[in-house]
């Protein structure tokens, strides 16, 4: 007899909470909660691939049968419907794209199907119809066989960014359904994140203690925390290269996420000890000087304007500027950098101009 368990399944979201135009573009729910008493997850290696906004995840498993039968499983991916700011073809359609899934190098035969609710009826239908959107999720459907020993899956599709208003980028993955394998526990995690040309990003701090947080290029973890509201998370600064994050016999117990910080708000938002900071990250993120009722002084308009060439690890001959920028963990200096090389946004070239002229007044 088959039955039917949740492999792995992931979420796209925004935080709507600070973005009215965001857009939550699919997320996960049980689709049928059947804990698997006997096959345990022996490993996963989880990459992230970020390219212009898109996510490409590939995912390869090896699950452990320790009996001496093969067992066939009905294994279940689902994504729920887009809300938020998306099109009625978004909210009707599937928002993974380029959904594989593979059994010793075979690709396996999927079913996309519908329903009305997380542990609703299925419908043979692959597209809804709503106007209500995110009540209905899509559902990818396989099976798969578990024979004696080892088996291993790869699998792979991509999805879109969520956004926010200090993050340019959010991308998450649930974890927590690796507790419904036997033994409840993940054996062997290694998550791969690969963010690009990506100047700073967090990645929620759920591996506990004994992970191992390796970074692959030129770069670093920083020790300030980054709070999404829902968990800390660690921030990373990557010049080039891939972080890794390794654990061994691991309780899934919250879901990753992570995401690139807004080019201009590396220091939003996060604890310094030192209220001058925030009042110089309050403007340098939003690219507006009159948020504030106290008007800036001019010691903090410098700061402003060079936070900006700080951020692109220019070495300051100014004595001052160089102390004060070497505080934030996010400051990499590049002795390598020269003035002429450093190249602005047309709106922040605009916004240091209007710093400039407030300074000489």
């Amino acid at each position: 007899m088959k039955k039917h368990i949740l492999f792995s399944y992931f979420l796209v979201l925004s935080l709507l909470t600070f973005a009215n135009d965001g857009a939550y573009f699919s997320g996960g729910g049980t689709i049928y909660p059947v804990k698997e008493s006997n096959i345990s997850m022996n490993k996963e290696i989880l990459s992230f691939r970020v390219v212009d906004g898109m996510c490409h995840v590939t995912i390869h498993f090896e699950f452990l049968n320790p009996g001496k039968e093969s067992k066939k499983l009905l294994v279940g991916f689902q994504a729920p419907q887009a809300v938020g700011d998306v099109t009625d073809d978004e909210i009707n359609h599937s928002q993974i794209f380029d959904f594989m899934v593979s059994q010793n190098q075979t690709l396996l035969p999927y079913q996309l199907k519908t329903a009305a609710c997380e542990d609703c009826e299925l419908i043979d239908k692959q597209t809804i119809q709503s106007t209500q959107a995110g009540e209905y999720v899509f559902v990818y459907l396989f099976e798969v066989e578990f024979k004696p020993g080892i088996t291993e899956l790869d699998h792979s599709y991509r999805f879109r960014a969520g956004d926010a208003v200090m993050t340019d980028q959010i991308y998450s993955y649930i974890l927590k359904t690796g507790a419904k394998w036997a033994g409840g526990k993940i054996n062997d995690l290694t998550v791969n994140l690969d963010l690009g040309n990506t100047p700073y990003f967090y990645v929620s701090d759920i591996f506990g203690k004994e992970a191992s947080w390796i970074v692959h290029g030129i770069g670093k973890v920083t020790r300030d925390v980054y709070n999404n509201y829902e968990t800390d998370c660690k921030l990373i600064r990557m010049l080039s290269g891939t972080l890794q994050i390794r654990v061994q016999n691991w309780n899934p117990e919250h879901n990753l996420q992570f995401g690139i910080i807004n080019t201009n708000c590396f220091g939003t938002g996060f604890s310094f000890g030192d209220p001058k900071p925030d009042r110089v990250m309050t403007a340098v993120c939003s690219l507006n000087l009159d948020l504030l009722e106290t008007p800036y002084t001019k010691t903090e308009l410098k700061l402003i304007r060079n936070t900006f060439f700080a951020q692109l690890g220019y070495v300051f001959s100014d004595a001052d500027l160089n102390t004060y920028f070497r505080q934030f963990d996010w400051y990499i200096p590049n002795p390598n950098l020269k003035s002429k090389d450093l190249k602005l946004p047309e709106n922040v070239e605009a916004f240091i101009e209007e710093i400039q002229s407030r300074e000489k007044r």
